[in-house]
């Protein structure tokens, strides 16, 4: 048996060297794929992925991450907003 999971992180601003949003991919407890906001790209972080994951099985993380992105980003300040911390 194997489990996949994902690490979701994310910080009203850039301080402190902190991402916006970043998310980190995780198979069987094993770090395998990094995304954040700033650059906006996927990246490998175990060499079995370049070599095992299809050039569209990997377009497919990268939008789906992007888009997790998005909603983070709008849910975050959304709930900021109702509990007046906005900017």
């Amino acid at each position: 048996s194997h489990s996949l999971h994902y690490l979701f992180m994310g910080a009203s601003e850039q301080d402190l060297g902190l991402s916006l949003f970043e998310a980190l991919g995780y198979v069987d407890d094993q770090l395998f794929v990094f995304y954040d906001h700033e650059s906006r790209r996927v990246e490998p972080r175990t060499p079995w992925v370049s070599s095992r994951i299809s050039s569209q099985m990997w377009l497919q993380l990268s939008q789906s991450l992007k888009g997790w992105d998005h909603m983070f980003t709008v849910d975050f300040w959304t709930i900021m907003e109702n509990h007046n911390h906005s900017k």
